[in-house]
């Protein structure tokens, strides 16, 4: 069992865009495991989310530009022993292929959501409080209690281009996440600042905790310094504290190549 939560700061605007994709996808994939009409139309409304924000940017140009950076990071990986050769080869195969994807995915890769009746007549309606509702929408009720193996049949082939995509977004934080190994300190008093040299592109932050600890974590950048101030909710107003005792913790700076 893992006692340690995870809190990570995007520093850019392409591993921010990437983190929200990722969080998305995890999202959707926790619903369409699910069997319940709620949890598929929370599936539903998720990838339309992830539609939204990947049609506001040119995510395959983006994916492809970081996949070839992936490729110089691994190299410096085994360089740096945090892989060996043959994790090396493997996630370098796995680059490859991904990239072969990305490359043969159409221009326009919402086609499929943006043509269909159906679909759109859904997606016009969820940015309104209950606008998805089942009286304004009589097909979707019909649609979600349809067999299921039909409906997520039905999902697989409308938004097909969202597993590679998936695919290759996990590759990409997760070689990230792996160049970079946590190093343990305290924050005096709830609050510790680190400096990082001006010559470096910074991309995430990374802030180990227990999870017992009952503290969060607020990150600032401010002239090549990282500063952490230790806040928690009180216990029935929910109004954030500062921290004002000592507190351990581990972070991990990742830093483009």
């Amino acid at each position: 069992m893992n006692d340690n939560i995870i809190y990570e700061q995007p520093t850019n605007e392409i591993i921010r865009l990437l983190m929200k994709l990722e969080y998305l996808l995890s999202k959707y994939k926790f619903h369409y495991s699910q069997t319940s009409i709620w949890n598929i139309k929370e599936a539903i409304n998720t990838l339309f989310e992830f539609t939204e924000l990947s049609s506001r940017n040119n995510i395959k140009l983006i994916l492809l530009k970081e996949i070839s950076l992936s490729k110089d990071l691994l190299v410096k990986l085994e360089q740096n022993g945090y892989i060996n050769e043959n994790t090396f080869k493997k996630n370098n195969l796995i680059l490859s292929e991904q990239e072969n994807k990305i490359h043969q995915l159409k221009d326009n890769i919402f086609s499929k959501i943006l043509e269909n009746e159906f679909i759109l007549s859904i997606k016009n309606k969820v940015y309104f409080p209950a606008g998805d509702n089942f009286f304004d929408l009589p097909s979707y009720l019909n649609f979600l209690t349809f067999n299921k193996n039909k409906i997520y049949t039905s999902l697989d082939m409308m938004f097909d281009n969202y597993p590679v995509i998936n695919d290759t977004i996990s590759t990409i934080l997760e070689l990230k996440r792996r160049s970079s190994s946590f190093e343990e300190c305290v924050a005096l008093d709830g609050f510790y600042e680190i400096n990082y040299d001006k010559n470096q592109s910074l991309e995430i932050i990374r802030i180990k905790m227990d999870k017992d600890m009952n503290v969060y974590p607020i990150v600032s950048l401010n002239n090549r310094k990282i500063s952490i101030l230790f806040k928690m909710l009180s216990s029935q107003d929910l109004i954030p504290k500062k921290i004002s005792n000592d507190v351990g913790f581990s972070y991990s700076c990742i830093f483009k190549i």
